[in-house]
């Protein structure tokens, strides 16, 4: 009997990772992917291999994770997307199936992520954004965050953003395109854009433009970070439940993994 075709399957997911410790599957702890497996396997009957664009930590968010498998089903796209949702609990949704050539890894394959980390400036904390959003009670000049992240900016290495001890002899230089500081009422919204991110990077980066925007930490210090001119540490690390995967860009338009809820979720008020 002539073996069935193999088929690679990308699924767009989003997620509140408020009750996961991160997306990848762990040995102790439930996981985003864990759970996208099980999702997987009581549609299949068999154990399905996942690969994710990205490791996001615990209680990170995602609008445009991607993840991919393989599968000899004959199962449409669309099957997949209404079997999976239908078993899923309500923090994770496929928004979008595709099938895309076997080849393709969801991680090497990416060109660019977008990341954005999300501060609630007000004075006191908030009970609807305290999963979502991290508190600061002091004002923050969000003119002055911006103009300073545009020092981070180009093909650097970026140790200095992630804890130097847990990378030496790896390869920690990425490229930063893009990062944009922005108000949308109370709300500081930090967007990034890179190749990759080293683990805490975006979370150090927005951790240390907050201290620019308190007064704490001159503009000019924050590209002196990275030429190591600087006799100041990077940071604080800010908490994981204020940063969102929002999406991830693929070489050649491959697949589009944007949200359509992500890409109405606080409309850009910065100019």
């Amino acid at each position: 009997m002539a073996s069935k075709e193999v088929r690679r399957i990308a699924l767009v997911v989003e997620y509140d990772g408020t009750r996961y410790r991160g997306f990848q599957v762990q040995s102790k702890g439930m996981t985003v992917q864990g759970t996208l497996e099980d999702a997987l396997q009581g549609f299949l009957g068999k154990y399905v291999k996942t690969q994710g664009a990205g490791r996001t930590d615990a209680g990170a968010h995602a609008y445009g994770q991607v993840v991919a498998f393989n599968t000899e089903s004959e199962y449409t796209e669309q099957v997949y997307l209404r079997a999976l949702n239908a078993s899923l609990p309500q923090d994770i949704r496929v928004l979008k199936a595709t099938q895309v050539g076997t080849e393709f890894d969801p991680r090497r394959n990416a060109a660019r992520r977008l990341y954005r980390y999300l501060v609630l400036s007000q004075p006191e904390p908030s009970a609807l954004w305290v999963r979502y959003a991290h508190h600061v009670r002091h004002p923050l000049d969000v003119e002055a965050m911006h103009r300073a992240a545009q020092g981070i900016l180009g093909t650097r290495d970026y140790r200095i953003f992630c804890g130097a001890s847990r990378f030496n002899g790896r390869d920690t230089v990425r490229t930063m395109f893009g990062v944009r500081v922005w108000r949308s009422g109370a709300l500081v919204v930090v967007d990034m854009e890179a190749n990759a991110f080293l683990p805490q990077q975006a979370r150090r980066i927005a951790g240390t433009l907050t201290r620019v925007g308190r007064g704490t930490l001159e503009e000019a210090e924050v590209g002196a970070l990275l030429d190591g001119t600087s006799s100041e540490v990077s940071g604080p690390t800010l908490p994981a439940h204020g940063l969102y995967l929002m999406q991830v860009v693929y070489k050649d338009g491959i697949l589009d993994s944007s949200s359509p809820t992500g890409q109405d979720f606080l409309r850009e008020t910065y100019s």
